[in-house]
């Protein structure tokens, strides 16, 4: 790869260059030893570039340290590469497109750092420009979308539903014509429904979730159809979407929500011992999110106290010994393992690490389980590092 990258520097063949950093980029985005080799590459290479073809990699930099968390690096070079296309831009007016890529890719970064009033700016410059073009729809819905994400999240409601319903005129004109953009149409519905039910129209909330249904055969659609039907007090039907969606092989993050939103139905039913249990999952499986993909989200904890005011004896007591576990691990404190229920597997594995500091041979039977035996396992990591003086 990086060879051939190589050769057509030496062969000055720079716009092969620009494509072949792009379709790798495209390819092998979620391949962080690939795209780590890649940004190395150009960034020793980058100065043999110049103009366009300079601005085009200092995008991809950008574009590849975003993906690499690399946060700051991708501002600077997004930075970098706005400046020199703003420059080309007076010009020739084609290179105008170049720059809202640039900006809404600086919008994107803004969002993630929380910087809701520098993400709007970089979005409405944006959009701006977009309004000055001829045929760039598609673009213009990309803005539109990503306005109306940042509006929902800043609770800007009448905002948010202005922009997304330009959005979704235009992606519908789009899927009409190509079924390619059908996902793109999908996607701006779908926060089109969640806008909806923030604002309390249930009903309407539910029509639009409904017609995505007929579009696609999604189980988080049909997950927000069961929760909007929690909110008008319709327990029964949601629970019948809850029990369909556990059958099916879930992605973990959605049998995460899956299981919070089933526990919510059952807490507010009064079966509060199965609420628990299903709050003690979806911690469990939340823990392994965490651990198997960085995803981090302690409001596992939340739900683990959830579990212990629920749940039944031996729910509470694994739910008690994860806490204790956490609590070890997340704010270094020495927890009271005396209460801790030794009987019980998964209660019993984290006890052992906290009090032997050694981990147990144990054959997990389920996602509980599974939980109890990473956090062990962190457990004696920690006490391991910690005897040798290298405890984070």
């Amino acid at each position: 790869m990086l060879s051939e990258l190589n050769d057509l520097l030496k062969k000055k063949d720079f716009k092969t260059f620009v494509k072949k950093i792009s379709d790798i980029g495209q390819e092998k985005m979620l391949n962080p030893f690939i795209m780590q080799s890649l940004y190395d590459f150009c960034r020793e290479n980058i100065d043999r570039l110049e103009g366009y073809y300079k601005a085009k990699v200092l995008m991809y930099l950008g574009n590849i340290a975003f993906a690499l968390n690399r946060l700051d690096e991708a501002d600077e070079y997004y930075e970098k590469s706005l400046m020199i296309f703003f420059d080309l831009a007076k010009e020739n007016e084609k290179h105008i497109i170049d720059v809202v890529s640039v900006l809404i890719n600086k919008g994107n970064l803004s969002f993630t750092l929380r910087k809701y009033s520098e993400a709007e700016k970089h979005y409405v410059n944006a959009l701006d420009l977009l309004r000055t073009l001829n045929n760039n729809e598609e673009d213009l819905a990309i803005v539109l979308h990503n306005l109306g994400i940042l509006f929902i999240t800043t609770k800007r409601f009448k905002d948010a539903k202005k922009v997304l319903k330009e959005a979704i005129e235009i992606r519908t004109k789009l899927a009409e014509k190509d079924k390619k953009y059908l996902e793109d149409l999908v996607d701006s519905l779908n926060q089109y429904g969640i806008l909806l039910k923030a604002e309390k129209d249930f009903d309407e909330a539910e029509r639009i979730f409904q017609k995505i249904l007929a579009i696609v055969d999604e189980p988080g659609i049909l997950l927000n159809i069961a929760t909007v039907k929690l909110e008008k007090g319709e327990f029964e039907d949601a629970e019948v979407i809850f029990k369909k969606l556990m059958k099916d092989n879930l992605p973990l993050h959605l049998r995460v929500k899956t299981f919070i939103a089933y526990a919510y139905a059952k807490e507010k039913t009064g079966e509060t011992v199965e609420a628990g249990k299903m709050y003690l999952t979806a911690a469990s499986i939340s823990y392994i999110l965490m651990r198997q993909h960085n995803l981090s989200n302690l409001s596992f904890v939340a739900w683990l106290e959830k579990a212990k005011e629920y749940g039944d004896k031996n729910t509470k007591e694994i739910a008690k010994a994860m806490m204790r576990g956490i609590e070890r691990l997340f704010y270094k404190v020495e927890p009271d393992t005396e209460d801790l229920d030794g009987s019980i597997p998964a209660s019993k594995i984290i006890k052992t690490a906290l009090t032997e500091r050694k981990l147990e041979d144990f054959s997990p039977r389920d996602d509980v389980e599974l939980a109890a035996l990473f956090i062990a396992r962190d457990l004696v990591r920690l006490y391991k590092a910690k005897s040798a003086g290298n405890e984070v």
